[in-house]
């Protein structure tokens, strides 16, 4: 039998495998794959473009499609204090795993939406054939114009799930209107510094975007969640955070 060290060394890296399918190098594959990566690869064969979907998943985690691992996300929601008494809402849950995550972690029923309906559909496929179809189901939503059950949910979350929506104030009164009294809002996005807002690269990441950013200030989000009653508790720069 090969001792760890043998089989290590038998195996490529992650990064290793991920730049040779990049490179469209046909080396033969691991023995194993991930159940979410592509088909092996034949010896000599060319290799098929890698799907983002499949690569976001190999950095991040299965379902995890933007930077935030798993620990990453259940350190995210501790402040929520989640138990299997709760109810949450993931406003941007993408394939879902976020919302698996935190289930399997503490037990929550937690509803994911999703504004891309590829996305939701893949992650709902997900959710049943982890067997989660009712504690984390994923459907998909238009962002400027869907409204929730008032009172429906003790916490929500959102990652990235606003620089894109054109009518923020809207937005935030409808997940406002849905959460419980002394309900927890936590969101995660980008912002702008009006005094970069010119440069060339933030145009070319702009364009680059399935949808329209519009991107707010800090100081526009904390206003508008004043304005609506909020009380805003944190707010920190985490762009060091997991990229």
């Amino acid at each position: 039998m090969a001792d760890s060290t043998d089989l290590a060394a038998a195996r490529p890296s992650l990064l290793a495998r991920i730049i040779a399918r990049l490179r469209g190098e046909g080396a033969a594959p691991p023995s194993v794959e991930p159940e979410f990566g592509p088909e092996p690869a034949v010896a000599g064969e060319p290799v098929p473009p890698l799907e983002p979907l499949v690569l976001r998943q190999w950095l991040w985690g299965p379902g995890f499609h933007q930077p935030g691992n798993l620990d990453y996300v259940l350190n995210l929601v501790k402040p929520f204090a989640p138990n299997p008494a709760m109810s949450m809402l993931d406003v941007a849950a993408g394939l879902g795993g976020a919302a698996r995550a935190i289930s399997d972690a503490f037990g929550t029923y937690i509803t994911g939406l999703e504004r891309d309906p590829e996305l939701a559909r893949r992650g709902m496929e997900m959710s049943v054939a982890a067997g989660k179809q009712r504690h984390a189901p994923i459907s998909p939503i238009d962002p400027e114009s869907f409204e929730l059950r008032t009172g429906a949910f003790d916490c929500i979350l959102g990652r990235g799930a606003t620089y894109m929506v054109q009518d923020k104030e809207r937005f935030m009164r409808v997940l406002i209107l849905g959460l419980k009294q002394r309900g927890q809002l936590l969101l995660t996005d980008y912002v702008i510094e009006p005094s970069l807002a010119q440069r060339p690269e933030y145009a070319m990441w702009a364009e680059l975007q399935p949808h329209k950013p519009s991107l707010w200030t800090l100081q526009q989000y904390t206003d508008c969640f004043k304005s609506l009653g909020f009380d805003v508790r944190i707010t920190e720069d985490i762009t060091q955070g997991p990229v």
